[in-house]
């Protein structure tokens, strides 16, 4: 949509749908034409809900620097998607947490809208738990197993 006429039409156009996500066009936080659209979007009023949408497989760092890049612009929740991809569920809840963003919904897969569910609080922690401890630190004896002579000379 390229004006609040358009995109007034658009949503008519979906009015009967149970959900309609409308993207920014992979526009990054730092692109300067992103603030065009998020007016536009904002013009949409109340009818519209501001999900931000982050990778759960991003770091820590990124995600926060996300959510502080787009929590001026007013953000009601979040996706977080490629849970599949994640290695660990901690760091994506952690930011969420910390900036006390609403979960919306997840994706664990690339089939939109089949992949796209509303999050299970119990099943999210108890999938991060388990994710941190499969990951969990490595003792002294592991790490000297792995990496032998190389630590001994270290100290």
């Amino acid at each position: 949509c390229q004006n609040e006429t358009e995109l007034s039409h658009a949503i008519q156009d979906f009015a009967g749908r149970k959900l309609v996500l409308i993207d920014t066009a992979g526009l990054g936080q730092r692109d300067e034409r992103l603030q065009a659209q998020l007016s536009l979007i904002r013009a949409g009023g109340d009818r519209l809900h501001r999900y931000l949408v982050m990778s759960a497989a991003a770091q820590w760092s990124v995600l926060d620097e996300t959510v502080q890049s787009y929590g001026e612009q007013g953000i009601d929740a979040c996706i977080f998607t490629k849970l599949d991809e994640a290695s660990r569920l901690g760091e994506a809840l952690s930011v969420a947490i910390e900036n006390e963003l609403p979960i919306a919904y997840l994706s664990n897969g690339q089939r939109v809208p089949e992949d796209i569910a509303r999050p299970n609080p119990r099943a999210l922690i108890s999938d991060a738990i388990a994710q941190a401890r499969r990951t969990a630190k490595p003792s002294e004896t592991e790490v000297e197993m792995a990496f032998g002579q190389q630590v001994a000379n270290a100290r």
